[in-house]
């Protein structure tokens, strides 16, 4: 069975984004050591590695904990998750009342 997200990876029991782990696999214009590294920091932001994957599959169960989490790290982190979005070359609009 593939995994929920495509840049999900598994190794020795331990999961992990591939997109903040290995960027040059997903995007082209990673622009060398220095670029690899500016999109891993600016995915981990965006993602809020740490707290766990913000993709939530179709079949998990909702977790308020969770979204409260997300939703905190988001608003705390609103400047700095656009600067890393632009990073990526991504824009984020804001949701009236919600992240970003």
């Amino acid at each position: 069975m593939p995994a929920p997200c495509p840049a999900l990876i598994t190794q020795g029991g331990v999961s992990s984004c591939g997109i903040a782990d290995q960027p040059s696999a997903f995007v082209r214009h990673a622009g060398g050591a220095r670029g690899a590294r500016r999109l891993r920091i600016a995915a981990k932001l965006l993602i809020g590695a740490g707290l766990g994957c913000d993709a939530q599959d179709e079949n998990e169960p909702f977790s308020p904990t969770f979204d409260a989490d997300m939703t905190a790290h988001y608003r705390a982190n609103h400047a700095r998750l656009h600067r890393a979005a632009a990073v990526w070359g991504l824009m984020l609009t804001t949701r009236r009342g919600g992240p970003a």
